[in-house]
């Protein structure tokens, strides 16, 4: 199974209960970040196998089912990176866990800017960035003032993506959920992807693993209050001005409309969008 995003969308805690369920090997580390990169051969492949260190013991015992690869980054070059992943194994499961894009984009900024004042150049130093799958965009460098402004920093961004680029630390374009899961519902079939809304992942986090355990095809883990410990993170001081959400609820609008005709469910944070099980 590959949970593609959406990242700051809960994939830390999912990580963190999967790992508890016995039939199920858990990697090394959460975000692996194979399918994001440049060249993926017979070689690479062995390097991912590693990445999950007791598999082939494990999977000698009849209780072990699959394992798992939680990396939200695959989001954002889901083109290239879905199709990857369907030449790796086309009966794949593929998990995307979903946050109402506004609160997404002003957490992921949060992250970022904390990161920006101890490290310039850390985005740039990721791996997935610097051997990354981003042939069709160029990426653009952010201004040295990011992170003093919210409202300046997406407008930065859109000017960039008007321009069919990408933008260093991305925030916006990490939230355009509908045209990144096209790829996914063009290339899998339905009953093997699902689509989850973080805000019932928070509330109701038992019945969301239900989900999740019937798709992989595991046994019920008896998941009680003692293992699902909170693994939600992110307290900020200021919350997002009235300004910037009416902005990026302008940007998400249609996609919002058209990500629920998609996946054909509707989202805690769409109370507006008249999905029905009848379209």
């Amino acid at each position: 199974m590959v949970v593609i995003g959406a990242q700051k969308s809960g994939t830390t805690a999912l990580f963190q209960y999967l790992r508890l369920h016995p039939q199920l090997v858990a990697p090394t580390v959460k975000e692996l970040n194979f399918f994001n990169t440049r060249h993926i051969g017979s070689s690479k492949s062995r390097k991912y196998s590693r990445c999950f260190p007791s598999i082939q013991s494990d999977f000698r015992k009849a209780e072990v089912v699959g394992s798992f690869d939680i990396s939200p980054a695959y989001m954002l070059d889901a083109e290239q990176v879905i199709n990857r992943i369907y030449k790796y194994a086309p009966d794949m499961k593929i998990v995307a866990l979903l946050r109402d894009p506004i609160c997404r984009a002003y957490s992921a900024w949060n992250m970022y800017r904390g990161y920006y004042k101890e490290d310039r150049r850390w985005f740039l130093r990721q791996d997935w960035v610097r051997s990354g799958v981003q042939s069709k965009k160029r990426l653009v460098r952010r201004s040295g003032r990011f992170g003093e402004n919210f409202e300046t920093d997406i407008s930065e961004e859109l000017k960039v993506l008007l321009d069919g680029d990408r933008i260093e630390m991305p925030i916006v374009e990490f939230g355009l959920y509908k045209r990144q899961l096209k790829f996914v519902y063009d290339i899998f079939p339905r009953e093997n992807i699902l689509v989850l809304d973080s805000a019932e992942f928070r509330t109701d986090i038992v019945h969301q693993l239900r989900k999740l355990e019937k798709l992989i095809g595991v046994e019920r883990y008896q998941w009680t209050d003692d293992v699902l410990v909170p693994h939600f993170v992110g307290q900020y001081d200021d919350s997002i001005s009235s300004t910037a959400r009416e902005c990026l609820r302008e940007i998400y609008g249609e996609e919002n409309r058209d990500l629920c005709f998609l996946v054909r469910r509707r989202f805690s944070w769409l109370s507006d969008v008249g999905w029905t099980t009848n379209h």
